[in-house]
């Protein structure tokens, strides 16, 4: 075995070890290494790595020769550790762990001479008392790991000459370490991320200096005793995550001036009052994630302009009355619950916020969403106290359920141009509810019984100009129930003033109603019930109000609507599926047959070119009979990629 280079014994039933171990080895990898220590005659001039973790060594003696080429020790989680090797016989280690080495009461003074040393890990020595006096020959180290050291009394006073440093963790040290440690940070230029979480640290204990660590990008302070950073903090402008969580004595927390931070945690800060993270006194543009979870004091939080902030959750958060969260552009999922006495949310302008969900939140009394271009399902129940609802230019909204609202008062969904289903029940207060320009407003579901008795101003400028524009032409139109494809309503004495004006409310007439019965006149007895009664039979002359919205509804014809970018086409009847077909040419030559292409307005030419490219492959574009349209012929069988294809690129369901 002399020429042998590595070795790797991985919890070998060895006991009593080997009687020896070649002088040849580069590395040596053993877990849970038997022996208190290491052969004496043991002397490997050529080792890189030495690895005995969760070992039962309890000194380090390599040879008697200095080890050149050794870079790495890693004696982690060995219990019986008591000191380190010298470290002048290893002048060009690189990294040194001994994390979780409890009973390891302090590392060798020889330290200081390792310039080469990137990383040094210490954790969790519980027993480790004297640390180094001094570290400022480490010009080389970038990880220097003390997390759970909790008996160390004293850190270097020099650790401010450690220019290279990137990686602090003092977490779990104490207060006096820390603070030691922040006295003495103005020269760690380089360092990035700073732990000092659970150091019992205070106001007084923490530097009102941080402006030093220009280059610190991520600090976590959870678990301590302050009320209130010092405003130094806004200086770190650099800084791109901060962990406060368990901050229970924090009251007021500012951080606008903090332009690159993406992440705030603020879970459990019971006495947090006042948060403020907003363009309007600073920017904090790139805040990507915020968590705020038992903070039972906090009664305002404003992020708005927070551009980059992806993800909020907010919970039991007791006393928050007031959420603003405009401009949040890249807002894409929001949880709120348990936040009771919530009166104000403000999400106007969160463009990508897809879907949201708000129940029992029952004190909430204003809602705005304006100009939430994606939003697609809004679901708003068991919000009892809400008044205010406004969803002005959501754009894509495809559904809305507001139910037990009773004291909604005012709805607001103008521009709304998507087909919509609009399910609106219990909400007996109501007085405004304007619908300009929701072109393409298809159902309107009015559950319950008189649902809407306190309506006062209905808005509809779509309706208003087509019904001004044509003139006297138009008071020969005659109504058309198929323009809705669904329509609902009870308690049908409500005066509407657009498209069912021209229906059931002409300028001549007026629509009688005598209890739970409706006094049909002529214009909407026609609109009933014409084409539908033989000849001979008389034409009803009232209809019970339960009875008005299921006739309507027999009388229209289902349609659907497509559209494509800036096009849309409504044609009659149901949407036609596109068909994909393969067909053997020619032998066993395959040649895939694609239409229907016309349903979903995808230009057939353009398709063919770009199916050409990505297939590698001919295609042509022939005209089908009976001018039924035109089909791409594709070369080969790629049926299930097509499929694939038209799926992902165009959009098209998988059904059709």
């Amino acid at each position: 075995m002399n020429r042998l280079r590595y070795l790797k014994i991985n919890d070998g039933n060895l006991p009593k070890g080997l009687e020896s171990l070649p002088n040849s080895l580069r590395i040596l990898d053993w877990t849970r290494y038997p022996l208190k220590s290491l052969p004496s005659h043991f002397n490997p001039q050529k080792l890189l790595e030495l690895s005995l973790c969760h070992s039962c060594v309890k000194y380090v003696r390599i040879g008697t020769e200095p080890l050149y080429n050794l870079k790495t020790i890693n004696l982690s989680h060995s219990l019986n550790l008591v000191n380190t090797p010298n470290f002048k016989g290893m002048p060009y280690l690189e990294v040194l762990i001994l994390e979780g080495c409890i009973r390891l009461n302090e590392v060798d003074p020889t330290i200081e001479v390792l310039e080469r040393l990137t990383v040094l890990n210490l954790k969790d020595c519980k027993n480790l008392v004297h640390f180094a006096s001094s570290i400022s020959g480490l010009k080389d180290l970038k990880v220097l790991n003390l997390s759970g050291c909790s008996k160390v009394s004293k850190l270097p006073n020099d650790m401010g000459h450690l220019e290279s440093l990137e990686e602090l963790y003092l977490n779990n040290t104490g207060r006096e370490v820390a603070r030691l440690s922040l006295a003495c940070l103005s020269g760690l230029r380089s360092l990035t991320y700073l732990n000092l979480s659970d150091c019992n640290l205070s106001e007084e204990a923490i530097p009102s200096d941080f402006g030093c660590l220009a280059s610190l990008r991520n600090l976590n302070l959870s678990k301590n005793q302050f009320v209130r950073l010092p405003e130094s903090i806004s200086q770190l402008s650099q800084l791109e995550s901060l962990s406060l969580d368990q901050c229970r004595e924090l009251q007021t927390l500012r951080v606008s001036q903090l332009s690159q931070l993406e992440h705030l945690s603020l879970d459990q800060c019971s006495k947090l009052q006042t948060l403020r993270v907003s363009q309007l006194s600073g920017r904090c543009h790139k805040l990507q994630t915020l968590r705020v979870s038992q903070v039972e004091i906090l009664e305002h939080l404003s992020l708005n302009q927070c551009r980059k902030l992806g993800t909020l959750r907010v919970s039991k958060v007791e006393r928050l009355r007031h959420l603003s969260l405009e401009q949040c552009h890249k807002l894409q999922t929001l949880r709120v619950s348990q936040v009771e006495i919530l009166e104000h949310l403000s999400l106007n302008q969160c463009r990508k916020l897809g879907t949201l969900r708000v129940s029992k939140v029952e004190r909430l009394r204003y809602l705005s969403l304006k100009q939430c271009h994606k939003l697609q399902t809004l679901r708003v129940s068991q919000v009892s106290r809400l008044e205010h609802l406004s969803l002005n230019q959501c754009r894509k909204l495809g559904t809305l359920r507001v139910s037990q609202v009773e004291r909604l008062q005012h709805l607001s969904l103008e521009q709304c141009r998507k087909r919509q289903t609009l399910r609106v029940s219990q909400v007996s207060r109501l007085e405004h509810l304007s619908l300009n320009q929701c072109r393409k407003l298809w159902q309107i579901l009015l559950k319950q019984r008189n649902t809407m008795r306190g309506l006062q101003h209905y808005y509809d400028d779509d309706a208003a100009s087509s019904s001004t524009a044509t003139g006297a032409s138009q008071e020969e139109e005659e109504p058309h129930p198929k323009r809705f494809k669904r329509l609902e309503l009870d308690g049908i004495h409500i005066s509407w003033q657009a498209n069912w004006y021209r229906i059931i409310n002409r300028k001549t007439t007026k629509v009688i109603v005598k209890g739970a019965i409706v006094i049909l006149h002529a214009i909407l007895c026609d609109a009933l019930f014409k084409g539908a009664i033989k000849k001979g039979s008389t034409y009803p002359t009232e209809i019970h109000k339960r009875d008005l919205g299921a006739a309507f509804v027999n009388r229209m014809q289902a349609h659907h609507i497509v559209t494509r970018g800036n096009d849309s086409v409504v044609r009659k009847g149901g949407l036609k599926t596109v068909q994909i077909m393969t067909e053997r040419r020619q032998g066993n030559k395959k040649m895939t047959k694609l239409s229907g292409l016309e349903t979903f307005l995808v230009d057939p030419e353009a398709l063919a070119s770009e199916l050409q490219k990505k297939f590698a492959c001919s295609t042509t574009v022939a005209e089908l009979p009976g001018k039924k349209g035109q089909e791409v012929l594709v070369q080969g069988g790629v049926i299930e990629n097509l499929a694939k294809h038209l799926i992902e690129r165009y959009g098209i369901p998988k059904r059709h």
